[in-house]
């Protein structure tokens, strides 16, 4: 009777959650306007209907391989954590689940700082060279 109920409920579950999912206003907005966007908050401003001009590719090329690199970090991290937890004892695997997860994290960790570097030097080079070139 018991596992009834659980099938039952999980089966509910289950059933409501995508209803619900469904239902909830995130915000988001068209991918191609948050990619212009990302670029202009970049220091590129896009013009109108102009969305094949070099720095918005460059922004969209930036976002997508960022985007790749968090799936494929956070796919290593619960691989690993699986492999953990799975290991048995064993602490050979143990060490090399370890061993990934801290290799994952100082992976994505220079993955952020070398995106802060262009971004920081991306805003001086913009503000100082092309915001303030001195004009005839």
């Amino acid at each position: 009777m018991k596992i009834r109920i659980l099938l039952i409920s999980l089966f509910v579950l289950i059933i409501a959650l995508p209803a619900s999912a469904a239902l909830i206003n995130t915000g988001v907005t068209d991918p191609s306007s948050t990619a212009s966007t990302f670029a202009s908050d970049s220091g590129y401003a896009p013009t109108e209907g102009d969305a094949t001009r070099l720095p918005v590719i460059i922004g969209n090329v930036i976002q997508l391989i960022l985007g790749f690199l968090g799936v494929f970090f956070m796919v290593l991290i619960i691989w690993s954590g699986f492999q953990w937890m799975s290991a048995g004892g064993n602490t050979d695997t143990v060490g090399k689940a370890k061993n990934r997860i801290t290799n994952a994290v100082i992976g994505l960790a220079i993955v952020l700082i070398a995106y802060g570097i262009t971004w920081f030097i991306t805003q001086a080079l913009i503000e100082n060279i092309i915001i303030n070139t001195p004009t005839e």
